[in-house]
């Protein structure tokens, strides 16, 4: 069992990957999950630093706490005699294009968010070494993002639909296959772990389908201005790291999974 650190206990990210282990206890990871400000009570030795935190919106000034919080988890890595540390960043990184992303193309972010996770990125690149960073580019998790959000509620849903009379194609992942990615990356050879990571199910899923799956009622609305009708995600790097089930990019997969760790209250 490798003993790993995990910043950000707190989290709705934290907290669903802890109910997730609760019922299907890892085989790899010995997790220690601790709060922020409380890191110094945890002095190791520890194989690895998992940093869950983050700030997904907010102004300039807020947003670039991403990169301040990174940085912290590097200097609590060497601490507590870590040699890697794994960073939540975002696909937002790319730019919003409809051509497949994979970790070796230019990150163009538009907007602030995807801004402040690539100078996030930027800043880990240039730190000495050990620990090692590995910034985890990671797809919409099944339960946080817009679409779920709404499907908590009860209030109607619109989704947009584009010429082909689909929605819109997102890359996603579910906590339990987010769970196993991070037992990959913390126990692989340091040396084979990649800097940047695309972190998804395999295939993309139609927003529609997901709501279908949840058994809700929307309404289609033409798409709107800048919607962009595919944000896919290359994973054939993390494929080679690590073998998700062939439900993972299944829509009911994705709301079962969102039911039974997530929550996002």
């Amino acid at each position: 069992m490798k003993p790993v650190l995990f910043l950000g206990a707190s989290g709705k990210l934290g907290r669903a990957m802890q109910r997730f282990w609760q019922v299907s206890p890892s085989e790899t990871v010995a997790a220690t999950w601790v709060l922020r400000g409380q890191e110094r009570a945890n002095d190791g030795p520890f194989d690895a630093v998992v940093a869950l935190w983050g700030v997904t919106s907010g102004t300039e000034q807020e947003l670039a706490m991403n990169s301040a919080l990174a940085q912290r988890a590097v200097r609590i890595a060497r601490d507590v005699g870590a040699q890697r540390v794994l960073h939540l960043s975002s696909a937002a990184v790319y730019s919003e294009t409809d051509a497949l992303m994979a970790e070796g193309d230019a990150t163009e972010p538009t907007r602030p968010y995807g801004q402040a996770k690539c100078h996030m990125e930027a800043q880990l690149a240039a730190l000495p070494t050990p620990p090692v960073s590995c910034a985890l580019r990671l797809a919409n998790v099944a339960g946080a993002d817009s679409l779920f959000k709404g499907l908590s509620g009860d209030g109607e849903i619109s989704i947009d639909q584009f010429e082909n009379g689909a929605g819109p194609l997102r890359s996603y992942i579910a906590v339990p296959e987010l769970a196993a990615v991070i037992e990959a990356l913390v126990t692989c050879d340091v040396a084979a772990m990649p800097k940047v990571l695309n972190v998804a199910a395999p295939e993309p899923v139609d927003m529609g389908d997901i709501a279908r799956a949840a058994g809700r009622s929307f309404a289609w609305i033409p798409a709107r201005e800048g919607a962009v009708a595919r944000h896919v995600l290359d994973t054939q790097r993390l494929q080679g790291l690590v073998t998700l089930p062939d439900n993972a990019s299944d829509a009911r997969h994705l709301v079962d999974s969102w039911r039974r760790y997530g929550g996002w209250t």
